[in-house]
């Protein structure tokens, strides 16, 4: 995945998923100031990661660095299937992001969406 300026179109940097057929960038969303220093990030889906227990990375704009990882509960639960920013709902100034997991649990797969902030 690469990001590029909107400006200038230049390329500022690129990102990718570390384990093959993990499905990194299957979901992504922008999120603003998910960490407290004012910045956004881009928060990218894996729902296929660790036997499709799945993840969510959450990777800085300003230069690409990993500054949080969220981890799927149970194998199969595809973790990260989607993913959007839902606004500051605890009022703690930052903005929190909602990860869909649409195999848990995976006993009945009825699927669930958590609501997570990020420290």
């Amino acid at each position: 995945m690469s990001i590029h300026s909107s400006r200038t179109g230049a390329k500022l940097f690129s990102v990718e998923g570390k384990i093959p057929e993990a499905g990194f960038g299957f979901s992504f969303a922008v999120v603003a100031n998910p960490t407290k220093d004012l910045r956004s990030a881009l928060a990218v889906g894996s729902p296929y990661f660790d036997d499709t227990r799945g993840r969510v990375e959450l990777i800085s704009l300003r230069n690409g660095a990993v500054v949080a990882t969220l981890d799927g509960l149970a194998p199969k639960d595809q973790f990260g299937h989607a993913i959007t920013a839902v606004g500051d709902l605890d009022g703690n100034g930052t903005t929190e992001i909602a990860v869909g997991a649409i195999g848990a649990p995976a006993a009945v797969e009825l699927g669930r969406v958590t609501v997570f902030t990020i420290h």
